[in-house]
């Protein structure tokens, strides 16, 4: 099971950088989250800080590779992509950002219990819809 927190701050990375398109990771850690500790290979979702990480795994699953590491997958076009094209960039990092929506939303569905209520899903919905 993927950690929420960690989701949450990918969701909200690749959020921000599909406004921002010039940026990347490394910025947002350091001017925008302003984070103490720098994440692992900039993503708080990595495993480890090598290429076989597969925190990713629960978003992107292809024999092809990780969101990484997959030559279809939006992240590796982002990052193939150059700042000169910011069209490109955003369309890449908006898609990243549904893909962390949508395993947010499926965690939460995960927690409903017999009678289609849980505690967790009004947290969860205002962290999607920032309310």
């Amino acid at each position: 099971m993927m950690d929420t927190d960690k989701l949450i701050s990918f969701k909200k990375m690749w959020t921000w950088l599909s406004g921002y398109p010039a940026h990347d990771s490394q910025y947002y850690m350091q001017h925008v989250a302003k984070l103490d500790q720098p994440w692992l290979n900039g993503c708080p979702l990595a495993t480890s800080d090598s290429d076989d990480c597969d925190g990713c795994r629960p978003l992107w699953y292809s024999k092809k590779g990780t969101l990484c590491s997959d030559v279809e997958s939006p992240l590796y076009k982002w990052k193939a992509t150059s700042p000169d094209y910011p069209d490109d960039r955003s369309y890449y990092a908006s898609h990243i950002a549904v893909l962390a929506m949508n395993a947010l939303r499926e965690m939460q569905s995960d927690k409903f219990d017999a009678s289609g209520k849980t505690a967790k899903s009004d947290y969860i919905d205002s962290l999607l819809h920032g309310r």
